[in-house]
């Protein structure tokens, strides 16, 4: 390890501090430093975002905010308001997006949300989430486009993505 993966490493370290991870013990920390995104990210020489990206299958989704465009292959909508979602959610690789506005049948202009842990948790304490057997309308087999188009009225850039059928 030289000294600017050392640099690296320590800056995740506060990284995690802000965002209220704690340490643990070595072992922890060997297990959370081997799966972390965000360690290999800064040890690839680029800079932390100024807050997570979205979620797709449960790991950060930076490919989606440095390139502005990415792929996606499960998209389902919620219809109707259950507890867990509004309807009109989007589900996109298993993340949550609202929907901003719809532009046709398989478009929308969504933004997504990162929640924090607390947030997460209170949600799988609620009747609705132990007890939910509906599924939301998966739209297609087939994949789908997440990009930005430029600035949105209602949300900051790289905020707000446009989702269509590829």
């Amino acid at each position: 390890m030289d000294s600017a993966d050392i640099k690296h490493f320590l800056n995740w370290l506060e990284i995690r501090e802000r965002c209220g991870q704690d340490g643990g013990d070595a072992l922890q920390l060997r297990c959370d430093a081997d799966h972390s995104s965000l360690l290999r990210r800064l040890l690839k020489g680029k800079e932390p975002l100024p807050e997570p990206p979205p979620l797709a299958m449960s790991y950060p989704w930076y490919e989606l905010i440095d390139e502005g465009r990415a792929e996606a292959f499960e998209v389902y909508l919620v219809g109707e308001d259950h507890g867990l979602f509004p309807a009109g959610t989007l589900i996109i690789e298993q993340s949550a997006w609202t929907v901003l506005e719809t532009l046709g049948p398989d478009s929308w202009v969504a933004t997504y949300r990162v929640p924090d842990e607390k947030e997460i948790q209170e949600l799988r304490r609620k009747r609705e989430w132990q007890n939910y057997k509906g599924i939301p309308k998966k739209l297609s087999d087939s994949r789908w486009k997440v990009y930005t188009p430029g600035p949105h009225p209602k949300i900051p850039e790289r905020k707000q993505w446009i989702v269509e059928r590829a």
